[in-house]
């Protein structure tokens, strides 16, 4: 019998050594890249109510208003939570043009959301993009202009120019579908210093579990527009500390996200793929900064454990970004480089795969330390097929298994 339980108690140590082998060799199963599912807001919530089809004017569950009414009438304010009726909701030059959520307070934030089960489409197809006196392409857009505002599961499609504007400071973006807009399908930025390092405006916000795809100004050259140069999935044109997390962009004629003159942009645990199908668009899954040399603006990005791929130019794009951390990141088949650095670039724990021209362009950069093409290391994936759960995964045998977008999760995340 003492034999039995010593064997017995080997077999259960190597059982523990193995189980803890294989939990940490597969560590990226723990790791999600891309738009998680975002869960309703309790209908018991709900203190407003609208309908595409609604003639109430109190706004009730059972009696809900329009959105003409609603927009005109009502002003949410903080801890309500306004519940739009699946359906579309129609922008227009005789009805609502744009659409302004009020915000919320430090303690209590405002909630616009579709109904439980439901989805709601804001769209602006009947306003055109054509240049005319009129400028009708101005209109057209949701707006979050105050604080602690939460924008959640609601599709926006076809504005003539954003989708979604953010000039306030603590919001929230998240589980939205934003698509085939015409500028910017996101953009951020502090509408009351511009172009600032100041924290007064466009700053603090959240945009996370997003499906951003098909927004495009091909085609359009009069005013913002510049022939596909111009729409992002996401823009960050200024402000302080956003946090860009778990989206999914696409396809969009301009960049994928871009922080340009921003501060201290996160942009995290994005997958972002096939974007620049405009004539003049730059075609880089992930810029970060743009601004001339003496200026401080564009500086102290941030970019990690995101997936960029079938970019038309650069993977992950320095472009002028200032003192950039770029770390735990796979690039894979973009058309320029994989990654381009200024010299005060910093970037660790990177995989690059199959790029067109190389790995790294540019330059050196202030540190480049454990990436994948550094010491010999060879790349091996369990799939490069983009419909497999597997994608971009490293191999079990790799030695990649430790860096890279699905290397070492952030359990703070």
């Amino acid at each position: 019998m003492k034999k039995v339980s010593l064997w017995l108690g080997i077999i259960v140590i190597f059982v523990g050594i193995f189980l803890q082998i294989y939990t940490t060799l597969n560590a990226d199963d723990t790791v999600v890249i891309g738009n998680r599912d975002v869960i309703s807001t309790p209908l018991k919530k709900g203190t407003i109510f609208v309908s595409p089809n609604g003639t109430g004017k109190k706004c009730t569950q059972k009696e809900p208003c329009s959105f003409v009414f609603y927009n005109k009438n009502i002003d949410a304010k903080a801890g309500d939570v306004v519940f739009f009726r699946g359906g579309v909701y129609k922008f227009s030059l005789d009805g609502v043009k744009r659409f302004y959520l009020k915000g919320g307070d430090i303690n209590n934030s405002t909630i616009y959301e579709s109904y439980p089960g439901e989805v709601a489409i804001f769209d602006g197809s009947d306003i055109s993009t054509d240049d005319t006196e009129k400028e009708s392409w101005r209109e057209g857009r949701l707006e979050l202009r105050e604080n602690y505002t939460i924008l959640r599961k609601v599709e926006i499609r076809n504005m003539p120019q954003y989708g979604v504007r953010i000039f306030g400071n603590h919001n929230i973006i998240e589980g939205c579908t934003i698509h085939n807009n015409h500028l910017s399908g996101v953009e951020i930025y502090n509408f009351k210093d511009g172009y600032s390092i100041k924290d007064s405006g466009g700053s603090y916000n959240i945009i996370r579990d997003n499906i951003i795809f098909n927004n495009s100004d091909k085609g359009l050259s009069h005013h913002n527009y510049a022939d596909g140069n111009n729409a992002d999935g996401i823009i960050v044109h200024s402000g302080v500390g956003n946090i860009l997390s778990h989206n999914r962009v696409y396809n969009n004629s301009d960049d994928g996200i871009d922080t340009w003159k921003s501060m201290s942009s996160i942009v995290e645990y994005n997958l972002v793929y096939k974007n620049g199908k405009g004539a003049g668009g730059n075609g880089n899954g992930i810029k970060l900064g743009g601004a001339k040399k003496e200026s401080p603006l564009g500086s102290n990005s941030i970019a990690r454990h995101n997936i960029s791929y079938l970019n038309r130019s650069m993977g992950i794009n320095i472009n002028a970004g200032k003192n950039v951390l770029i770390e735990y990141n796979t690039v894979y088949k973009n058309g320029g480089f994989g990654y381009t650095l200024e010299d005060d670039t910093t970037l660790i724990n990177n995989i690059s795969f199959n790029n067109k021209k190389a790995d790294v362009g540019w330059s050196k950069g202030k540190s480049q330390l454990n990436n994948s093409w550094q010491d010999g290391r060879k790349v091996e994936f369990k799939s490069t097929d983009e419909n497999s759960t597997d994608f971009l995964k490293p191999l079990l045998k790799s030695n990649i298994l430790k860096i890279g977008a699905y290397a070492v999760p952030d359990k703070k995340n």
